[in-house]
């Protein structure tokens, strides 16, 4: 009976619901796009204390980049990737200070404007782009600090992306 008691005590430490939000730099592996900075949100549900599964929603503006169509300069104006990913976590432990790995698998979205620089800056028009993805990610949890580093593998088209997440945990904690 005590035994039993202790194991539901260990499964309780911390309270069950919490959302991360925060900031993104992402560092593009595409030539077309270059780094740039987003906002992430992630509800997350604690199924144990160690075991965490959310939802990812993101969006990370990178910088412009250039591409040649049929012989003529194009600009990327503008580049937003948009993932929308179920995510879980492990936790390594349960003191104050907790690193963990994680995996994401959803959609990616990206969404651009082109201009062309050879017939006088004319904006020919806006692209959008939807591919399967994953991002593994390795992180540090402490207190109500969030750090985390993944690597986004957004599928053709999109531009995959080393992000590097910077954010506070609201709810969650000690119960």
């Amino acid at each position: 009976m005590t035994a039993m008691l202790q194991v539901n005590a260990q499964s309780k430490i911390f309270k069950p619901f919490k959302v991360d939000v925060g900031i993104v730099g992402a560092v593009s592996a595409d030539d077309e796009a270059g780094g740039g900075l987003g906002i992430y949100l992630e509800p997350k549900y604690a199924a144990t204390d160690r075991i965490n599964v959310g939802l990812r929603l993101e969006s990370a503006f990178l910088s412009s980049g250039s591409i040649k169509v049929r012989g003529t300069s194009v600009d990327i104006e503008s580049a937003s990737v948009a993932p929308i990913l179920l995510t879980g976590d492990y936790y390594f432990n349960t003191e104050k200070v907790r690193p963990y790995v994680g995996m994401g698998m959803g959609m990616y979205i990206r969404q651009e404007r082109y201009v062309s620089t050879d017939i006088g800056s004319v904006a020919i028009g806006l692209a959008s782009q939807t591919n399967f993805g994953v991002a593994p990610r390795l992180g540090l949890n402490a207190g109500h600090f969030k750090l985390a580093v993944g690597y986004n593998f957004t599928g053709n088209h999109i531009a995959d992306y080393l992000g590097i997440n910077v954010g506070t945990e609201i709810g969650g904690g000690y119960q």
